[in-house]
């Protein structure tokens, strides 16, 4: 549940499509993750970081140091002390996650409430807590 002290923010650092994600835009990315969540402005305060490095292609260095065991894909360091996170994706990555998050939200939002469909969960499921004139449906005995 979020509170009034606490911060999230997210710094999202875009590569031009040629340029690969590599160990160099790796490590520019940490050096400016680390230089932001150890500044002192927020030393003492609840404020949650999270820097994502995008570009059209991860080169195999930075891909497999983003792929190790006990961490979700794609997370190339944590730290839980500076309440940091630091990503790698590729623009297919994140086109594929809003796909899917689109379509589970197409999926579950195509449920439309109605009176007669209310009343018949009632029914089926409180039938015990309803007046006898709801138990039944209209012109139904």
């Amino acid at each position: 549940m979020p509170h009034a002290d606490e911060r999230e923010h997210l710094v999202v650092e875009l590569k031009r499509p040629s340029e690969k994600l590599n160990s160099e835009a790796a490590s520019q990315i940490k050096s400016y993750a680390f230089a932001v969540a150890d500044d002192e402005r927020f030393k003492h305060t609840k404020t949650t970081w999270t820097f994502w490095a995008l570009s059209n292609e991860i080169d195999k260095e930075v891909g497999r140091e983003a792929a190790q065991r006990g961490r979700e894909a794609g997370i190339l360091h944590e730290d839980a002390d500076r309440r940091l996170t630091i990503w790698v994706k590729t623009w297919g990555q994140i086109i594929e996650e809003c796909r899917g998050r689109m379509a589970f939200f197409q999926k579950e939002l195509q449920y439309r409430a109605d009176r007669d469909s209310g009343l018949e969960y009632l029914r089926a499921t409180h039938a015990k807590y309803l007046p006898d004139t709801a138990k039944r449906p209209p012109g139904g005995r």
